[in-house]
């Protein structure tokens, strides 16, 4: 007869136990989840949406809208991103009730698919309404909301930077930026970006004597990556003079890795497949390699040069100066510098968040001044003989005394705003009399905000004279300027409240200089092609599309040879 074993019964009576238990809190928090889900569908159900006509004849067509990608063209990823912004606004002027309501849904999926299964891409809700967005970001409510997604999927680059950090961590991170964008600092700027463009200009001058095209797109990014590569870290990143784009180290791995988040924003599988042997991730992971190796190596040569600086009690010069030397509190309330990667997570941010988006405002003002009236031009180029000399360069005592130069930069910022704003809502909000469900993601695209027509006359209008009236008798610095506008008027390219952009004074200032530099020395004519689209192309920011220039050399106190 086999004997009573108490312990192994015990044993098996406490596993089955644990294994109950185990069950009834996964099967409690599936249950809790499942509730959550469909109490933001009911929710989701009744907010304004987009009626998207689904399109026959093709697969995946029922997939977007034609307003988004037209009849007749691939329903792909890159042509959705080219065409959301566009097919946003005009899907909001044929329907005016919705325009003034200032929220809608986006549905990824056409409207009885999307309503019908609460997936996760349904819980995206655009807010255009100005009212509406200084709710969402002012300083009171900053607790009811995170960063959006994106943020979340940008992590290998951005890491617990200020631009992704929230709370706490990010308010002593940004107090350490802030420093940074003094003006002491940012006044290097100018003779920075002056010396930069002037790299530009020497390769727009041979293809000039060709008579050829250049695509201004790509070398406005070389040339703001360079700029930043000198003013955040006195170093030179060489994009501009490098062979091909190919050769030039910060600038192809930065494109490697913003084009492979970009992709893994908007594609979910690629961002769930992130870790396994892909080509692309492989491509993905050497890229950062390079770059943080490249940083790094500049980060140790100044941290030795910062020991005997501190001795002598020289300031900061630059960015990097100020992330090694300045110092943030822990939770014991002792204080220390910043860490090599904190240092670091805030560099890519800053490069990260700087370099394109100034590219892209510099990419479509080229744009516009070379498709406008020519009155316009010519008024800018008098201002500037004016102010500075026939053969005169921008300097940072002259930047803040030419407000029709600040008017166009002003009427750029408004109709191509490249950063956009997302958060993620962490508890039920009211808007325009509408529950948004705690998890529902919220963008706020500026530019659907600044060329509503309820806020501006003929919106699609680049007029710079709708702000020279108001630069002229205000006479304060455009940084300024730029602050109060978003407080009394439905503009925010730099986004506002606390999280306004830090790098505002500095991307103004890099792109007066820049533009100074250039239209003193030639006319560009616009040369579109087969890629070319007058909309920005949504990533995480929004970009240009390739925009090809054929520069004309111009004719002292005149127009073009």
């Amino acid at each position: 007869m086999i004997g009573f074993d108490a312990n192994a019964a015990l044993s098996r009576a406490l596993r089955l136990a644990a294994a109950c238990l185990g069950s009834s809190v996964v099967l409690g928090i599936l249950l809790r989840n499942l509730l959550r889900m469909r109490r933001r569908a009911l929710l989701w159900n009744k907010l304004p949406g987009l009626a998207h006509v689904a399109r026959q004849g093709h697969v995946l067509g029922a997939l977007v809208g034609e307003d988004v990608i037209p009849r007749g063209k691939a329903v792909t990823p890159e042509n959705f991103r080219r065409g959301i912004l566009r097919g946003m606004r005009e899907s909001l002027r044929k329907d005016d009730s919705l325009r003034r309501q200032g929220i809608v849904a986006v549905h990824y999926f056409n409207e009885r698919l999307s309503r019908a299964l609460p997936v996760h891409n349904m819980h995206v809700l655009v807010v255009h309404k100005m009212e509406y967005i200084r709710e969402i970001l002012a300083a009171k409510n900053q607790h009811k909301f995170a960063k959006g997604r994106s943020y979340e999927v940008f992590e290998p680059l951005l890491g617990h930077g200020v631009l992704s950090s929230s709370g706490e961590w990010w308010h002593q991170q940004r107090r350490v930026l802030d420093l940074a964008f003094k003006d002491r600092l940012v006044n290097r700027t100018v003779p920075i970006m002056n010396a930069t463009t002037d790299k530009l200009v020497a390769k727009l001058k041979a293809v000039e004597a060709t008579g050829g095209t250049i695509n201004m797109t790509e070398e406005l990014l070389k040339l703001t990556m360079d700029g930043l590569g000198h003013f955040a870290l006195s170093h030179e990143f060489g994009s501009l003079e490098a062979a091909t784009s190919d050769d030039a180290i910060f600038y192809n791995a930065f494109e490697v890795i913003l084009s492979t988040l970009n992709t893994r924003v908007f594609v979910p599988p690629a961002q769930a497949t992130r870790n396994l042997p892909f080509a692309a991730n492989r491509e993905f992971d050497a890229a950062m390699a390079i770059l943080r190796r490249e940083c790094k190596k500049i980060m140790t040569r100044r941290a030795l040069e910062l020991t005997q600086r501190r001795k002598d009690g020289v300031e900061p010069r630059d960015l990097l100066d100020v992330m090694l030397l300045g110092q943030v509190t822990d939770a014991d309330g002792s204080r220390r510098p910043l860490t090599s990667k904190e240092a670091l997570d805030n560099m890519f941010s800053v490069v990260f968040a700087g370099h394109d988006t100034t590219a892209a405002l510099l990419t479509f003002a080229v744009y516009l001044l070379s498709t406008c009236d020519q009155r316009i031009v010519n008024k800018l180029h008098a201002e500037l003989d004016a102010e500075l000399g026939p053969d005169g360069a921008l300097s940072p005592e002259s930047m803040n005394r030419l407000p029709y130069l600040d008017a166009i930069v002003t009427e750029a910022l408004r109709l191509y705003p490249s950063a956009l704003f997302t958060r993620k809502v962490l508890e039920d909000i009211e808007l325009g009399g509408f529950v948004i469900p705690e998890g529902s993601e919220l963008f706020v695209w500026p530019q659907l905000t600044q060329r509503d027509p309820d806020n501006f006359d003929d919106p699609d209008a680049f007029i710079p004279e709708r702000w020279t009236d108001r630069l002229r008798e205000d006479g304060r610095p455009l940084k300024i300027e730029m602050a109060l506008l978003g407080r009394e008027m439905a503009y925010l390219p730099f986004s506002m409240g606390p999280r306004n952009c830090v790098g505002r004074a500095f991307a103004i200032a890099e792109t007066k200089a820049v533009l100074v530099r250039l239209l003193r020395v030639f006319d560009f004519q616009h040369v579109p092609d087969q890629d070319f689209s007058p909309d920005p192309v949504l990533n995480v920011t929004f970009n240009a599309a390739p925009m090809r220039m054929r520069p004309v050399l111009r004719v002292r106190g005149g127009g073009s040879t």
